[in-house]
């Protein structure tokens, strides 16, 4: 009953805080030392546990009341969220709720993306929290918690909070510091490029004129101390507890952040499980040292065709972005029950900084056996110490023609494919995993035909677990790969530019764009025809895609067009099937197979 009455007292000081905001004449505290805490995406990871806070969240809990922070700000993605089960989202917040408890002092929460997602999860935040943006004061300082997730135009802070902001900044200028929270690190254009946010335009000048010390940001699960900008300090801290990377060097691990007040600065302490680090553990510039060095070691894709056997020569060139010297240990790993040989397996170079060298391997296929697929493996040592140990998948597609012949009469779109075109008709044959792993764990038949009208598909999907399948929207262009789908992209003129893209839920909910010189447009609404029809071990995608909406003619007898297809399989474990090798992205049309029509 304490604790939830001290929950209460924190939802009332949002209240009470903002009511203050808007008096003409709020005086603050005298300035003396203190100290709080900040930390975000606390988030549980998802299946099996979307309810269960996670126990790292917990043990920064305890280690933060053991600090003695006088109270905690949580920068969002307090719960997973993104769910139409009401109860469900209900029983996360009562979660979230029931670990605070833990809490000795008060804690702010800020909205994340996971907490409100739509516009009946903003009504429950409103409801059981308080207010979307709120500020408060403590010991002469000014906390200002900002709302990025309006749902009406994420990413953005509109204009009557814009101005909320302003004259939040004028009224409480003279505060001895002021501390500016929110969920997503918007001023760091490699995550949210120009046009994207109005952080730079509208937000950063009133920071800057109004002398802002910190601006804190989750939603990147990792730590970074950002470039200051107009004297402003920009952090990102999104390693609460929500699912991170495995390369601590770049910032992927779980902390939390310690920050005292005190009469000659704002001191940042990165703290980590057992540990206390310097606010500059990770800058940007060792992320961007990090990065840069990873594009340099990743080799160019390249594309094989079943039935042919082929030798591939890999060339990376390796660059030493960083300040030490480095020793880069490069391995071609190629399993030796797969079609896939390779002579010279390992070599290892040490650079200076900023040199650069070529390394060349040659990779023998059979033809036959794709799988299990060869690893690059890389180990990158600094001091005798490896910073970064990295093993992916070789990057390469598969070309797999596939013949469209002509209907055999007319076809209805009811998703029985009970007409003689689709039972005389052959598969496209058999699909992959995506993650290249090997083939799919559940069949998939494709079939395609046409008349001068309409382009027909048809995907029969086999699925053992029907009552397991997973449905998270009913509205349209919603994110596919969170339900049970089939999604295919058409790219007529075989640009890579002119690429068409549909998709449909064992639901029934569909979604397509197009992308006129690869730019996707969302806005595109044809008239398509598709009917979705489940039963016992699976279900039926049956569409009828009129050649006039993708702006082309009726195809001709050796006309050829790129083409790709996914099928997203939910229960667990959840499996992301291709027809054809992507490469590095699913409407990548590199890794598409080529149609010919008959």
């Amino acid at each position: 009953m304490k604790s939830r009455s001290r929950f209460i007292s924190v939802v009332l000081c949002f209240l009470f805080s903002i009511a203050l905001s808007n008096a003409a004449q709020q005086q603050i505290d005298e300035f003396s030392p203190f100290q709080f805490s900040v930390l975000g995406d606390n988030r549980p990871h998802g299946a099996p546990e979307k309810i269960i806070q996670p126990d790292i969240f917990k043990r920064a809990i305890q280690e933060i009341n053991l600090l003695g922070s006088e109270f905690t700000v949580i920068i969002g993605d307090l719960i997973l969220g993104y769910d139409d089960d009401k109860r469900l989202i209900i029983a996360e917040w009562d979660e979230f709720f029931k670990t605070c408890e833990r809490f000795t002092n008060p804690y702010y929460p800020v909205v994340g993306n996971h907490d409100v997602f739509d516009k009946q999860s903003e009504k429950m935040w409103v409801k059981r929290l308080g207010p979307l943006h709120f500020a408060f004061s403590h010991k002469g300082c000014r906390f200002i918690c900002l709302y990025s997730e309006d749902p009406e135009k994420m990413n953005f802070i509109l204009d009557e909070q814009v101005a909320w902001l302003e004259s939040e900044l004028q009224e409480h200028k003279d505060a001895k510091y002021i501390f500016v929270f929110l969920h997503k690190p918007l001023w760091r254009e490699y995550y949210f490029p120009e046009g994207n946010t109005n952080w730079m335009e509208d937000v950063h000048p009133l920071l800057a004129k109004y002398k802002v010390n910190t601006v804190f940001a989750g939603h990147e699960h990792l730590y970074e101390l950002s470039e200051e900008v107009d004297g402003v300090r920009y952090i990102i801290t999104g390693g609460a507890g929500a699912e991170i990377g495995n390369m601590p060097y770049r910032g992927d691990f779980y902390h939390h952040l310690s920050v005292n007040a005190q009469d000659e600065e704002a001191q940042i302490i990165v703290i980590k499980t057992g540990s206390i680090f310097a606010q500059d553990v990770v800058t940007q510039e060792r992320v961007q040292q990090v990065d840069e060095f990873l594009e340099s070691v990743s080799s160019k894709s390249f594309s094989i065709r079943l039935g042919e056997a082929v030798e591939k020569t890999i060339r990376i060139t390796p660059k030493n972005a960083f300040n030490e010297s480095i020793i880069i240990d490069y391995s071609v790993q190629a399993p030796e029950e797969s079609g896939w040989t390779c002579e010279e397996k390992q070599k290892q170079i040490m650079l200076e900084p900023g040199d650069s060298t070529e390394i060349i391997f040659n990779i023998t296929f059979d033809g036959e056996v794709v799988f299990p697929v060869p690893e690059n493996k890389i180990i990158c040592i600094i001091e005798e110490e490896k910073v970064i140990e990295l093993a992916t998948p070789m990057d390469f597609s598969i070309e797999r023609p596939v013949r469209i012949k002509k209907a055999l009469g007319k076809i209805k779109i009811d998703g029985k494919l009970s007409e003689k075109s689709w039972s005389a008709m052959e598969s496209a044959g058999r699909w992959m995993k995506t993650d290249k792993s090997g083939w799919a764990g559940e069949i998939t038949d494709w079939f395609i035909c046409y008349d001068n009208n309409f382009l027909y598909m048809a995907f029969d999907c086999k699925e053992d677990e029907m009552k397991t399948i997973k449905q998270t929207s009913k509205e349209k262009d919603w994110s596919f790969l969170d339900d049970d789908c089939v999604i295919f992209y058409l790219d007529p003129v075989k640009d890579g530019q002119s690429r068409f893209c549909f998709g449909i839920t064992a639901f029934g909910v569909t979604m397509d764009y197009r992308a006129p010189q690869g730019k996707v447009d969302f806005n595109w609404n044809p008239k398509w025809n598709i009917v979705a029809k489940k039963r016992k071990d699976g279900y039926i995608i049956e569409a009828a895609v009129p050649f006039e909406i993708l702006d082309c003619k009726i195809p001709s007898t050796g006309t050829e067009w790129a083409i790709n297809a996914f099928r997203m399989c939910t229960p667990e474990p959840p499996e992301l099937d291709g027809w054809s090798f992507p490469t590095q992205r699913l409407s990548n049309p590199a890794g598409y197979g080529m149609a010919v029509f008959e």
